[in-house]
């Protein structure tokens, strides 16, 4: 059923796409390795995955300033059904939002990927208790791929691409178990444009087009960012529980398309009050205080692409105030943000501390 309205969402954005000048549909075959990343994943690690995905991308057209100065990248979506393998991941359904950004004239390209996917055999304690990498049906979806596209003298509509991928698998620690997975391997596939008039128009103005740099305003701007969501404790049965964080920023300009922050955060994580009384009860002889404060603090430094109104955020941070030992004491965020308007934008950002999720913070940020 699944493959059905995969097709079916597929044909629709296909039609949608088409209105623009260069529409290219494609098809690409996966095979692939699971990473271990932890031990307690290495019994999922014995079996060959493999998968199929359907892309749609559409080409940038140097309209604003950024398409020339990062080479006019691609973007679209990627529709991928995986066999994950092991009788105990299942398959995996997932659909990916990506860019595509084209060096050693155009023949090479890298794709950055980002949404969400379904799995059809997620933990359940009786019947699948090996599944330790899926505690929920719904996933998260990070995709990153290297790859060479040959177009053929014969043909100009038709694209084949070689080269490799990695993808991760994960519920950002919204319910346990979220081990998660990570797999990486080759792929090959074909494309074919669609709009035949825009293929040599569109590539000679490619060719012509030179990139600039707009005026930049390189004064301090200061942001502020509320954020929340769920997550759990990492044991099993529990429920998730909400979580609050206030961010404020600085950020700097050194280009229009480059930016660097520094900020403080304060985190209200009830998980972690809820950790902290369980530790209470389950290890008394470490003599941990009932009455401990659960809140902390941290200050971080960031980098942040400007895609146009679409912004890749990168920050790492530490806690100065950190009175419980939850997690590690060094995170890292990254994510998407998305302007609306002049002050105020959208986020989506994924803290972790080193290779162990926390949480997936959905947020709405305020630009003075």
């Amino acid at each position: 059923m699944y493959k059905y309205l995969f097709i079916v969402f597929f044909v629709t954005y296909t039609y949608t796409f088409c209105q623009t000048k260069e529409v290219l549909i494609g098809l690409k075959q996966n095979y692939a390795e699971l990473l271990i990343h932890k031990n307690e994943v290495s019994h999922l690690a014995n079996y060959r995955i493999k998968g199929v995905s359907a892309t749609l991308e559409t080409n940038t057209t140097g309209e604003k300033a950024w398409h020339s100065y990062f080479n006019f990248p691609n973007y679209g979506l990627i529709l991928n059904y995986q066999d994950m393998g092991s009788p105990a991941l299942g398959e995996v359904y997932s659909l990916s939002a990506f860019y595509k950004f084209f060096f050693l004239k155009r023949q090479m390209h890298v794709t950055t990927g980002l949404g969400f996917g379904f799995t059809n055999n997620r933990f359940d304690a009786i019947k699948n208790p090996k599944n330790i990498a899926y505690g929920s049906s719904m996933l998260a979806n990070v995709l990153f791929e290297l790859n060479y596209r040959l177009i053929p003298d014969f043909n100009k509509r038709i694209n084949f691409d070689f080269g490799l991928f990695f993808q991760h698998f994960s519920n950002a620690k919204i319910k346990s178990p979220n081990s998660g997975t990570n797999h990486y391997g080759l792929q090959f596939g074909v494309s074919y444009n669609l709009n035949n008039s825009s293929v040599k128009t569109n590539r000679s103005n490619r060719k012509s087009t030179t990139a600039f740099e707009p005026d930049v305003d390189k004064t301090l701007q200061f942001h502020f960012l509320i954020a929340s969501g769920l997550n759990d404790l990492e044991i099993l049965n529990t429920k998730p529980y909400p979580f609050f964080t206030f961010t404020a920023l600085t950020e700097k300009k050194l280009s229009f398309v480059n930016s660097i922050q520094l900020g403080a955060d304060l985190f209200l994580s009830y998980a972690a009050k809820e950790y902290n009384q369980f530790m209470v009860s389950a290890y008394p002889e470490e003599g941990i205080s009932r009455y401990e404060d659960w809140k902390r603090v941290g200050l971080f430094a960031g980098h942040k692409f400007h895609l146009g109104e679409l912004k890749l955020v990168s920050q790492l941070g530490y806690y100065i105030y950190y009175p419980i030992e939850y997690l590690d004491r060094v995170y890292t965020r990254i994510g998407l943000q998305y302007t609306m308007s002049k002050h105020i934008y959208a986020s989506i950002l994924l803290k972790s501390h080193y290779a162990k999720a926390e949480s997936l913070e959905l947020g709405i940020g305020f630009k003075l």
